[in-house]
C-alpha cells in the first residue's frame, strides 16, 4: 500500500466498520439472517478479497520466477499447478493480509499493555541518555 487512499486499505477500514458491530459480536447467530448491514458486509469482504487477488496479480509478474521468490509468488506457484483452487488462494491470500496486519498491531498492544503494568521490567529496556555526574 503506497498511501491511506489504496484501495484496499480503504476497503479494509470499511470492512472493519462494518463487521465490527456489538450487536453480531456478542449474537455470531444473527449472521445467518440477512440483515442489510450483514449483506453489505459480506459483499466488502468479498470486494476485498478480489482487490487482495488483483494487487497479488499485479505484485507476481508470470514466468522466470521460482517458487522460493516469496510468499506471494508460492501462493500464485500453487494456484498455477494444481495444488490449490482459486477459493483457496483468495482464502489463503485474505488470511496472510490479516495476519501481516493484526499480528504485529497485537504484539505492540500486548507488549504496551505489560510494560505498563510492570514499569520495573522497564529498567532492562531504558538505557541512561546521559551519563553526566555532579562532582
Amino acid at each position: 500500500m503506497d498511501s491511506a487512499n489504496a484501495p484496499i486499505n480503504i476497503l479494509q477500514t470499511t470492512v472493519k466498520r462494518e463487521i465490527f458491530q456489538p450487536i453480531f459480536m456478542n449474537f455470531p447467530i444473527l449472521d445467518r439472517f440477512p440483515f442489510p448491514s450483514r449483506t453489505r458486509a459480506r459483499q466488502l469482504v468479498n470486494r476485498l478479497r478480489h482487490e487482495l487477488r488483483s494487487a497479488l496479480g499485479r505484485s507476481s509478474p508470470p514466468g522466470g520466477a521460482s517458487a522460493s521468490d516469496g510468499l506471494s509468488r508460492r501462493m500464485i506457484v500453487a494456484r498455477d499447478s494444481g495444488q490449490w483452487n482459486e477459493k483457496q488462494l483468495l482464502d489463503n491470500v485474505t488470511v496472510a493480509f490479516v495476519a501481516g496486519q493484526e499480528n504485529p498491531q497485537l504484539c505492540m498492544i500486548s507488549t504496551l499493555y505489560l510494560l505498563a503494568t510492570h514499569p520495573v521490567s522497564l529498567v532492562g529496556f531504558v538505557k541512561p541518555t546521559s551519563t553526566a555526574t555532579n562532582e
